[in-house]
This record gives structure tokens, C-alpha cells and sequence, in this order.
């Protein structure tokens, strides 16, 4: 009888002792997850606040451009349109300046 108890308990402390073993191999992987997940959490924290930043900046450029476009529109109602005339307009005002072949009229 004392046999029997002695492997009955050999058993149930067997079995306890892989359950506590299968216990503490889990904890560890929990305690791996949570790091893991902490990561991952401060990576996308990180990313969220460059994210941030980098719209914060192209809404500055997109205002920049805004404003330079602006005044590109606002400088071509002032200039000279492109094309032959302001060419022929501007081959003049060069032969007009041309002091070397004693030109100084804007009709040659």
C-alpha cells in the first residue's frame, strides 16, 4: 500500500511539476509578447509624430507653391506674352542697344 502511494504521489508530482514548468515556459512568452507589443507601440508612435511632421511640411511647401504660382499668374498679366512677338520685341530691343554697328533705331 505504501507503494501505491508512493507512486500515486510520484505521479501527481510529475504531472504538477510539468504543468508548473508549462506555466513558467508561458509567462515567458507573455512576458516576450507584452515586450513586442510595447515596440511596436513606441514604432508607431514614432512614426505617427514623422507622419505629423512630414504633412506639416508639405502643407508649408503647398503654400509656398500657392503663393510663388500666384505670383507667377500675377507677373505674366504684367509681362510680355511668349511666342513671336515677344521675339520680334526683344531682337529689337537688342539691335536698338546695338551701339558697335551704329545702329541705335529698333527698325533694323
Amino acid at each position: 500500500m505504501n507503494i501505491k502511494i508512493i507512486l500515486i504521489a510520484s505521479i501527481f508530482m510529475a504531472i504538477g511539476g510539468w504543468s508548473v514548468r508549462g506555466w513558467y515556459e508561458d509567462s515567458l512568452d507573455k512576458d516576450h509578447l507584452n515586450n513586442a507589443i510595447k515596440q511596436a507601440n513606441k514604432l508607431a508612435r514614432e512614426d505617427a509624430e514623422i507622419f505629423r511632421d512630414s504633412t506639416e511640411v508639405i502643407t508649408v511647401i503647398e503654400k509656398k507653391f500657392i503663393e510663388v504660382e500666384r505670383e507667377a499668374v500675377e507677373m505674366s498679366d504684367i509681362c510680355v506674352d511668349g511666342g513671336d512677338e515677344f521675339i520680334k520685341l526683344y531682337n529689337s530691343s537688342i539691335k536698338a542697344g546695338n551701339t558697335e554697328t551704329g545702329t541705335n533705331s529698333a527698325t533694323n
